[in-house]
């Protein structure tokens, strides 16, 4: 599933401020936010595995075949689910948020505890919409904001940004290391792990012809302002 919004910018002091011609205010008559998501993603895959094998059976002349002992029917099956999920907002002009989250699921369609005569009646559809247990889950939160510093008239010549981005991982334990018994006796049992990181940055650019204008000097290629010095 996907859906992509219109933008809807509200600048609620745009109105209020629309005779006002203060470059001070310019900050608060540029201030706006928009209420709806840019877009919005959700897909779910199934992803189902089912092998049986039957051996045929042979009779050696001269022994009961009721006295032989049966060959089973080997059975494998892999049912899992993934899903993944994307959320991308742009909260104002200078607010950018976007949301990533994944996760993989194991439907235990052949655990210890299904009794054995269960397990050999499952087909490839039985509880088709049983979503499982976690086995692996990851998310990424990523935000962009460009500072207003631009808007005032002391700071225009001054650009700033700053961006964060944070991830976090999961991941469901072995259950091969479940029985694992610490120095004093006690089961560990399963053991996840956990992963968590995160970034953050902080941008900034200066005009200086922005800065000499403000200061009335003339900016031109004979001024040492604009000389270009290699190291």
């Amino acid at each position: 599933y996907s859906y992509n919004f219109e933008s809807l910018n509200i600048f609620p002091f745009e109105s209020f401020f629309k005779n006002k011609d203060s470059k001070y205010l310019k900050w608060l008559k540029e201030f706006n936010f928009n209420p709806l998501p840019n877009s919005l993603i959700f897909s779910g895959n199934f992803n189902r595995t089912l092998y049986k094998q039957k051996f045929r059976e042979i009779n050696y002349s001269g022994i009961i075949s009721n006295s032989q002992i049966p060959i089973p029917e080997f059975t494998q099956a892999k049912f899992m689910f993934d899903w993944l999920m994307s959320i991308s907002h742009n909260v104002s002009r200078s607010l950018v948020i976007n949301y990533n989250a994944s996760n993989s699921s194991l439907v235990p369609s052949f655990s210890k505890e299904m009794d054995i005569n269960e397990r050999n009646r499952m087909e490839l559809f039985d509880n088709f919409f049983n979503v499982g247990q976690s086995n692996f889950f990851n998310q990424n939160l990523t935000a962009s904001y460009n500072l207003p510093i631009s808007y005032f008239p002391f700071l225009d010549f001054i650009d700033a940004n700053y961006s964060y981005s944070g991830n976090f991982n999961w991941q469901r334990g072995s259950e091969a290391l479940s029985q694992v018994v610490s120095d004093d006796g006690i089961p560990l049992g399963i053991v996840n792990t956990i992963q968590n990181n995160n970034t953050k940055t902080l941008t900034t650019a200066f005009s200086f012809s922005k800065l000499y204008s403000a200061l009335g000097l003339k900016s031109n290629s004979n001024t040492p302002f604009n000389r270009r010095v290699q190291a």
